[in-house]
């Protein structure tokens, strides 16, 4: 029976590393092309600002992105923002729509969902 066992372990060594070499690439190259998502916490960042504005909202909303996993990898989490454009913005209280347009991605990369939905802003005349 150990020379059954020893035969078996120690025959073709060769094609049983090439097998273990070519199991573990395919593994891998499945497990990194497998769509995942995952939420992060991004700064609302306004362009276009006059400076006698003064606006008021939330500091970070919540997105979920989704995108293979090399792709979420690849992104650069803390420096993603959405930009919001201040010239629509009229004074008083403003509701806006998010989009993925506002969130600056990689193509590949999707928005599927945020929290909250819509940015509650305040513009006043700064004093």
């Amino acid at each position: 029976m150990k020379a059954f066992l020893k035969r078996v372990l120690l025959n073709n060594v060769q094609l049983k590393i090439l097998s273990f070499i070519l199991a573990y690439g395919s593994w891998s190259m499945i497990n990194q092309s497998h769509a995942d998502d995952v939420w992060i916490d991004a700064p609302v960042c306004f362009y276009e600002t006059d400076k006698g504005l003064k606006i008021a909202c939330p500091d970070q909303i919540k997105i979920n992105i989704s995108g293979t996993r090399a792709d979420l990898r690849s992104i650069d989490t803390q420096r993603t923002a959405i930009h919001i454009d201040s010239r629509t913005l009229k004074e008083g209280d403003n509701k806006i729509a998010l989009s993925e347009k506002q969130v600056m991605l990689p193509e590949t990369v999707k928005v599927t969902g945020w929290s909250p939905n819509q940015l509650d802003v305040k513009v006043e005349q700064a004093s």
